[in-house]
């Protein structure tokens, strides 16, 4: 970490099942290109709403943005429980 980045990685299960970056100059275009190029496994990324969320053709990685200057992948197995998860504390589980 440094005055211009930051990176939160997330274990699960012995595992690391997302990555998030954060800059504080960013570029989204680039960012997002290089986030493509970097976790796409020579595979194409599918929009799901355009500038925000992303899933590579595989199915097994989602990648999102936001509106502050961060940008993150996981795997859809973790991000699957993770909702999961708040579900059930929501409802009492």
């Amino acid at each position: 970490m440094n005055d211009l980045h930051a990176i939160d990685v997330w274990q699960w299960k012995g595992r690391v099942h997302a990555v998030i970056y954060h800059s504080a100059r960013g570029d989204a275009d680039m960012d997002l290109e290089t986030m493509f190029k970097v976790y796409g496994e020579d595979k194409c990324w599918h929009e799901v709403n355009k500038g925000y969320t992303y899933h590579r053709d595989d199915k097994n990685v989602r990648l999102w943005c936001s509106a502050m200057p961060a940008i993150g992948v996981g795997t859809v197995e973790y991000m699957t429980a993770d909702s999961e998860a708040k579900r059930m504390v929501e409802h009492g589980g």
